[in-house]
C-alpha cells in the first residue's frame, strides 16, 4: 500500500470503480481534513484491502454523483499562495494553489469522462484545448501560418492585423449563472446542469498559511483551477466568445484573414484562454472586435488584460497606432511566439529554437 497526496496512475484497474463510477486509473480515500489527506493505491496482485474500504468508497462517491449526499463536507479545499519569483514585490507574484478533497475529485473524475465524450459536438473547432482529437499543434501550425503570411503581406489594398488577447485572471472572474446559461444554450439536460451547478456552488476554501489554516470563505464567482471538471466548464463559456465572433463573421462584419489565395478565412483561434484574433487593418473592424469582446465582458464577467494584449499588423498599414487605440492595446512588430511556439520563422534559425533546445536539454 503506497500513501501519496495527489497523483495519477495507469497500472491500477478496478472493475468495480470503471463501472461503477465511470473512470479507471486510481482507486483513492481521503483522510481526515480538508486539505485531501492520503490516496491508497492497490497493485493489480494486491487487492485485499479494497472489500474493507471498497464499499465505503463507492457509496461515498455514489452519494455525491447521484444525490449530492455529502458535497459540502468533501468540497472544501485549502488554497496557497507559491511564489512565482524569488523576490517578491506583489502579491500578483504569487500563484495560489488548491488542495481539494480527494473523495471529491473523484467525482469531479467521473463527472468530467462524461463531459469530454461530448464537448466535440457543441465546441467550436477554433479551440483546440482538452478536447479528444485535437492538439495544442492544431492551432500552433494555423497560427504559426498565418502570422508568417501577415508579416509576407504586401500586395492588397486592405492590410490585416493579429489581435493576441490576455484575459485577467480568467478562471477566477467566471460568473456562475453565465456558465450555468451556456450550458442549458448547448443543449445540456436541466438535470446535468443542476449538478454541476451544485459542484460549483457548493465549493468552500480556507487559506493555509505558515502551517495554519484561516477563514472559511464561499465564493460568489469564479472556477477554481486544479479541479479536473474546471478546464471543461471554461471551454463551455469561452464558446460564447467564439460564437459572437462567428455571428459577426457570417454578417460580414468581420472579415477575417486569409492565408492564400481561395484558403478559408481564419477569424480567431483558441486554446482555452489563449485567444487570437484576425481580421483587416480597418477601423470598423477594430471597433466591431471592441463591442464583441465588452458583451462578452459583461455577460461572462471576464476583463481583459489590455496590458498583456497587444496587435501586430501587416506591411503598409498607416493608421496602425489609431487601430490599437481604438481597441486599448499595445503595438508590437510581431507576436514572436503563439502557444509557446515560434509565431514566425526570421532568418536566426538558431535564435528561434534555442528555448525548444534548452527545454528538452532539462528533460
Amino acid at each position: 500500500m503506497l500513501f501519496f497526496m495527489e497523483t495519477k496512475t495507469d497500472h491500477v484497474f478496478l472493475e468495480d470503480i470503471r463501472v461503477r463510477l465511470g473512470f479507471d486509473g486510481k482507486l483513492v480515500m481521503d483522510a481526515t481534513g480538508i486539505c485531501g489527506g492520503l490516496c491508497f493505491f492497490w497493485s493489480h496482485s494486491d487487492k485485499k484491502y479494497w472489500p474493507i474500504v471498497g464499499e465505503k468508497v463507492i457509496k461515498a462517491c455514489l452519494g455525491v454523483l447521484n444525490e449530492g449526499e455529502g458535497l459540502e463536507m468533501v468540497n472544501k479545499t485549502l488554497i496557497i499562495m507559491i511564489p512565482k519569483v524569488k523576490r517578491l514585490e506583489r502579491i500578483s507574484r504569487f500563484r495560489p494553489i488548491s488542495l481539494g478533497n480527494v473523495i471529491y475529485k473523484n467525482c469531479s473524475e467521473a463527472f468530467t469522462n462524461r463531459f469530454r465524450n461530448v464537448l466535440d459536438e457543441v465546441i467550436s473547432e477554433t479551440q483546440s484545448a482538452f478536447i479528444p482529437g485535437r492538439l495544442i499543434l492544431d492551432n500552433g501550425i494555423v497560427g504559426f501560418e498565418c502570422m508568417h503570411a501577415l508579416r509576407r503581406k504586401k500586395k492588397g489594398k486592405k492590410g490585416s492585423l493579429a489581435l493576441k488577447l490576455d484575459m485577467s485572471k480568467a478562471y477566477d472572474r467566471m460568473e456562475w449563472d453565465f456558465l450555468s446559461g451556456m450550458m442549458t444554450r448547448l443543449g445540456f439536460s436541466a438535470s446535468w446542469v443542476n449538478r454541476i451547478m451544485r459542484c460549483v456552488q457548493s465549493f468552500f476554501f480556507s487559506h493555509l498559511i505558515n502551517g495554519e489554516v484561516y477563514g472559511l470563505m464561499k465564493p460568489s464567482r469564479g472556477l477554481r483551477q486544479g479541479d479536473p471538471l474546471y478546464p471543461y466548464l471554461f471551454l463551455i463559456c469561452v464558446e460564447d466568445l467564439s460564437q459572437l465572433l462567428q455571428i459577426v463573421e457570417r454578417s460580414r462584419k468581420l472579415m477575417g484573414f486569409q492565408c492564400s489565395r481561395g484558403g478559408p478565412k481564419i477569424t480567431h483561434l483558441f486554446f482555452a484562454d489563449d485567444s487570437m484574433i484576425f481580421t483587416l487593418a480597418v477601423e470598423k473592424d477594430c471597433q466591431i472586435i471592441s463591442q464583441v469582446l465588452n458583451v462578452y465582458e459583461k455577460a461572462s464577467g471576464q476583463v481583459v488584460n489590455f496590458q498583456k494584449s497587444a496587435i501586430c499588423v501587416s506591411k503598409g498599414v498607416s493608421k496602425h497606432k489609431a487601430l490599437a487605440q481604438i481597441l486599448g492595446v499595445r503595438l508590437v512588430r510581431c507576436h514572436e511566439r503563439y502557444l509557446g511556439f515560434p509565431s514566425f520563422a526570421g532568418q536566426n534559425k538558431r535564435e528561434m529554437f534555442t528555448n525548444i533546445e534548452i527545454g528538452c536539454g532539462r528533460e
